[in-house]
């Protein structure tokens, strides 16, 4: 299999396996635990084993970066949304560690959460986040990147008020969703200037286009303001303990 195709495969599976769940229980079927458990493991199972050939591919070539594209989603004008993705050395780790820690977090959840009445709710969760997080470590735009960082910090929020009849896990949900948004103004914000100054939305292309030092200084405070809420760093570290109010493994992932 060409490598891109690979990529491709290893960010959508997730994603296509959260269709296909929750599709199922739209139309009021009730997979039983057991097959939404296998179904989960395998995803992840073919997903490590796909970076870890990925990565042997890339050191036996000599290959630093592979580069996927879906071509583009839609266009306005001259403006374009490309569905395109890298895998460098910055994203290899981090895809390795998504793929094998919410796998292990899934064969851990089968039993854990054994005749829990929320059970296919987690899974569905557990597989958006995964999709998520994927998207957003393999973006090579910065459109793209807000599509997998909303992912991420949507399917969190719910994870962490997974026990929906309980008062505080709902309340402490709602806190970490107030904390995300007011850092999140920083990416979207960011991301407006980025297009208000016509900057490319490839990265790859950023080098083509020069800003001032002023404007790209304030455009990176404000994507470092997203990126401290999401790390809980001070000032924004009061979620991070708030998130223990999920299941046991949500809050390992967190």
């Amino acid at each position: 299999m060409e490598l891109p195709y690979l990529l491709i495969a290893i960010i959508f599976l997730p994603g296509l396996l959260f269709a296909a769940l929750g599709l199922s229980w739209l139309l009021g079927a009730s997979p039983h635990e057991r097959l939404v458990a296998r179904l989960t493991k395998a995803c992840y199972v073919i997903g490590t084993l796909g970076i870890a050939w990925l990565g042997v591919r890339m050191l036996a070539t000599g290959q630093t970066v592979v580069r996927a594209s879906l071509g583009d989603w839609f266009t306005v004008e001259q403006y374009h949304f490309p569905l395109a993705f890298v895998l460098d050395g910055i994203a290899f780790p981090l895809v390795a560690l998504t793929v094998v820690l919410v796998g292990t977090v899934a064969a851990f959840s089968q039993s854990y959460l054994h005749r829990d009445e929320g059970y296919l709710r987690f899974f569905l969760l557990l597989n958006l986040f995964g999709f998520g997080a994927l998207l957003l470590f393999t973006a090579a735009t910065v459109d793209l990147i807000i599509g997998g960082w909303e992912l991420v910090g949507l399917t969190s929020v719910l994870l962490i008020g997974f026990f929906q009849f309980r008062d505080e896990p709902v309340y402490n949900a709602l806190r970490v969703f107030l904390a995300y948004r007011v850092c999140d103004i920083g990416l979207l914000t960011g991301a407006a200037l980025l297009h208000i100054y016509h900057v490319p939305s490839a990265f790859a292309e950023w080098h083509t286009h020069e800003l001032s030092p002023v404007v790209a200084s304030v455009i990176g405070l404000l994507l470092l303001l997203a990126a401290m809420g999401k790390a809980a760093q001070v000032p924004f570290s009061g979620w991070l303990p708030r998130a223990m109010e999920g299941p046991t493994p949500s809050s390992a992932i967190f």
